[in-house]
């Protein structure tokens, strides 16, 4: 484990989960609550109070790292939903990827969300965290959404559009979608 990051931990996708064949740049939904991704001064291991210290790796020493968005980031309890780009999802072997974390230096993003959705993607939108109601498109393809006054909601995974029959979220061209 290389001495930027305090911690490292491996990652298997189940090989008899993926299916009857090999995917290629797979967008995996790392989700969940746990105590040691939340913050130092909360109990856990991440340095950083957006989680930017979290990243993923093809390595265990931390040193080649692949796409990933942080969708949502829980600084106290150490919720994440966080996609991330796998290469190539073997239906044959269990498929090892690498999460490491706690490394003080680091204070911007070191993900890349555009490099998450390939261009099979028009668009990708996570509509935040249910508090506040985010239209942005992480596909880097500016298919960003207006909002006609639509409210965040909550989602089955994190946040979602709320209306009322009359209220709605667009894109005001259809120019870049299908």
């Amino acid at each position: 484990l290389p001495s930027v990051y305090g911690n490292q931990r491996t990652i298997t996708i189940d090989h008899t989960k993926v299916g009857t064949s090999d995917s290629a740049g797979f967008p995996l939904l790392f989700s969940g609550t746990y105590s040691y991704l939340a913050t130092v001064g909360n109990g856990g291991k991440v340095t950083n109070a957006n989680g930017y210290d979290i990243v993923f790796t093809t390595d265990a020493a931390c040193s080649t790292q692949i796409p990933w968005e942080i969708e949502s980031y829980d600084p106290v309890a150490g919720k994440v939903n966080i996609w991330i780009n796998v290469a190539t999802l073997s239906h044959t072997a269990d498929t090892l990827i690498y999460m490491c974390y706690g490394n003080p230096a680091i204070s911007t993003s070191q993900g890349n969300a555009q490099g998450v959705w390939d261009s099979n993607f028009s668009a990708v939108y996570h509509f935040t965290n249910g508090a506040a109601l985010g239209l942005a498109d992480s596909t880097g393809n500016n298919n960003n959404l207006t909002n006609s006054g639509a409210t965040a909601g909550t989602g089955q995974i994190g946040g979602a559009i709320a209306t009322n029959g009359s209220q709605y979220a667009n894109k005001s061209s259809a120019s870049g979608l299908p």
